[in-house]
């Protein structure tokens, strides 16, 4: 007997890996190509823009902005949004257990969730802040990068190499 259920739990461990990759290849594919598309409109958007548009940014930072913001979307929507539902659906699935198993500990349990809820939601708003001051000084540095590999010679020729180097650095143009 207990040969079968060990046969029988490698089975269904077998089963599940395979389920787990084609959703992880299909979610990715998707992904792929919601991105690629919006990617597309984005560029396409961004030549449409009035040179005005061009004269306020830097190329680089539009680069930036282009490549990492973009990346950042692939991400949530290839993996993020595939945990989210299965973290969603073994929490909906923990409180009905437990509802039906033992009804006070659930109560007890789910007295815990509105300070919970509120960490989250105070270090989620810290946490974006910070992410989006992370990336707009990835952008600048990107900026500062690209200006100075497009116009290598005249950085070279006024022997600002060390300045550059320090603004990229820091994140700011001299």
């Amino acid at each position: 007997m207990l040969d079968r259920i060990a046969i029988l739990l490698l089975g269904l461990f077998a089963i599940q890996a395979v389920l787990n990759y084609g959703q992880a290849y299909l979610l990715s594919a998707t992904g792929e190509r919601a991105v690629a598309g919006v990617r597309q409109e984005l560029f396409a958007k961004l030549l449409s823009m009035p040179p005005g548009f061009f004269a306020d940014r830097r190329t680089g930072e539009l680069t930036s902005r282009l490549t990492t913001d973009v990346g950042l979307l692939q991400g949530i929507l290839s993996h993020q949004i595939a945990e989210f539902s299965r973290q969603v659906l073994a929490l909906v699935g923990g409180i009905v257990m437990l509802t039906v198993s033992q009804p006070k500990l659930t109560l007890t349990a789910l007295a815990v969730v509105p300070i919970a809820v509120g960490t989250a939601l105070f270090f989620g708003r810290r946490l974006r802040s910070m992410s989006t001051g992370v990336q707009d000084k990835i952008a600048e540095a990107t900026a500062v990068a690209e200006e100075a590999f497009s116009q290598i010679r005249t950085v070279q020729s006024f022997v600002r190499n060390p300045t550059n180097a320090d603004a990229l650095a820091t994140g700011s143009a001299r």
